[in-house]
């Protein structure tokens, strides 16, 4: 196993041990937040917007006192917990979401 495959295995470890399960689909979301708060130690705000067709379909945002996850309102819950996923590996890698030379890489 890849260096990387293993600290995303211990992420993942991480956030279900602090996950507590919703009673509906429609909570699933609000607590993915709430168990990042809990690991990462301050607030975490997931936002569903509307993002253009053919760039990215999400965002992290380290903001000085919380972070801010914006990921695509217009598909479905699993696609969206993809979206989400993606912009935590981010955020728990500290990568600094600056542009690549063909774009955005969530747009790929």
């Amino acid at each position: 196993m890849s260096a990387g495959a293993r600290a995303m295995r211990r992420l993942s470890t991480r956030l279900l041990s602090a996950l507590e399960l919703p009673d509906s689909e429609a909570g699933v979301v609000p607590a993915i937040g709430a168990a990042l708060e809990r690991v990462r130690g301050r607030p975490v705000r997931l936002h569903a917007v509307p993002f253009p067709p053919g760039i990215a379909s999400g965002l992290w945002i380290d903001r000085a006192t919380h972070d801010v996850i914006a990921y695509e309102r217009h598909t479905d819950l699993e696609h969206q917990l993809v979206i989400i996923g993606h912009e935590i590996w981010h955020m728990f890698e500290e990568h600094d979401g600056a542009p690549t030379a063909h774009g955005p890489a969530a747009s790929r």
